[in-house]
């Protein structure tokens, strides 16, 4: 057997994000004796998936990275040089700027930079925005292949991407055998002490602000007055939980919302849902949203580009403007009342789904992003 292609994988930390499952699902993928892979954790030193990256046989190496670069530059040279590095996959942005040029200082020629947000991440200041606009300049000098979740992600970047070979766009996918309709809802539902009868709106997301959970606990506190037999499932964890949790007693919800925390097993959470209410004001790709489609829920979402963009057009009349209290109400309560409308929609979510964002497909199109420069 030829040796194994070795892949550095760099983010900031392994926790429970978007990123976070779609690196896994990857990893669960890929052809692991042609790729040996090593995660780099640059930001803080935690691994939510620690017992099967061991069984995966992924090797992860905390790197620390700071503002002034100069050192993580020096560790992660030695590490490419141990390790025997074939491919540098940087997952942060812009931030992967210094990775690449290490990585170019050693002799690699695979240097992905992969963007997975429209934002960068950080509260704009003069300061900041200088030292970002260094590092992007360092990224695109430096890489041979940027690459984004989205177009729109891409484009918020490098306006000039549709007209360059340097920019690809890799979707995220999903393992449709784990997010398919199949669990009982039922049982799941009594687990977490929410009534057999309920109609369930869910959402699944860290607690923080471009997930819009203000506007999503006053929809719900809306619906809630006018349909008693609601109930609200938040799957997650993050900075906003004591706010969220605030102005769920604010509104007087307590009783009629669950938050069930941090979850591995998503699909059995998205079992005891009935509709997906997911008004993000910006994002990268949804990973929730696609594995609720899968799912078979019917969806109300925003219409943001990272959004729309991936939704079929005879779906987009599910999309309101993140802000848009009164639209997004009108539609709950027309799902809520109308169980025929929502089959209709779910039905086509699942295809769509089925359709467009397999991981076998993503992973594929990733590895090939990977071997594009090497001999």
């Amino acid at each position: 057997m030829d040796n194994p292609i070795n892949v550095l994988l760099i983010i900031t930390a392994l926790e429970t994000g978007g990123l976070e499952v779609y690196i896994m699902n990857v990893l669960r993928s890929i052809d692991r004796e042609k790729f040996k892979v090593t995660i780099v954790c640059t930001g803080r030193n935690t691994n939510w998936y620690q017992d099967e990256l061991n069984a995966l046989n992924v090797q992860t190496v905390f790197c620390p990275s700071s503002y002034l670069q100069i050192p993580y530059i020096s560790r992660l040279k030695k590490l490419i040089k141990n390790l025997h590095t074939d491919v540098i996959c940087d997952f942060r942005g812009d931030f992967a700027g210094p990775s690449l040029m290490a990585g170019k200082m050693c002799g690699v020629k695979s240097r992905i930079a992969m963007y997975r947000s429209t934002r960068s991440g950080f509260k704009p200041s003069v300061s900041k925005n200088l030292y970002s606009a260094a590092m992007h300049r360092l990224t695109k000098n430096y890489a041979s292949k940027i690459a984004g979740n989205t177009r729109q992600v891409l484009s918020s970047f490098y306006p000039e991407q549709p007209y360059s070979s340097l920019f690809e766009v890799i979707h995220n996918g999903i393992d449709l055998d784990d997010f398919s309709p199949g669990h009982s809802g039922n049982n799941i539902r009594k687990e977490l002490g929410i009534p057999e009868n309920s109609i369930v709106i869910g959402n699944v997301g860290r607690f923080h602000e471009a997930k819009n959970h203000p506007v999503l606990l006053e929809v719900f506190s809306r619906i809630n007055r006018e349909n008693s037999n609601t109930h609200l499932l938040l799957v997650g964890y993050g900075v906003l939980e004591k706010k969220i949790r605030e102005l769920i007693e604010h509104y007087g919800i307590s009783r009629s919302v669950t938050l069930a925390g941090k979850q591995k097993d998503i699909p059995r959470m998205l079992a005891a849902m009935d509709i997906f209410f997911y008004p993000s004001i910006y994002e990268g790709m949804p990973n929730s949203l696609i594995e609720a489609m899968a799912c078979g829920l019917p969806i109300v979402a925003s219409n943001i580009p990272e959004i729309s963009e991936i939704i079929p057009k005879d779906l987009h009349k599910q999309l309101f403007n993140s802000f848009n209290l009164e639209s997004f109400e009108v539609e709950l309560n027309r799902l809520i009342n109308n169980t025929s409308e929502r089959k209709v929609i779910a039905e086509k979510c699942r295809e769509h789904a089925v359709k467009n964002f397999d991981i076998k497909v993503s992973a594929q199109k990733l590895c090939n992003l990977w071997m594009a420069n090497l001999p």
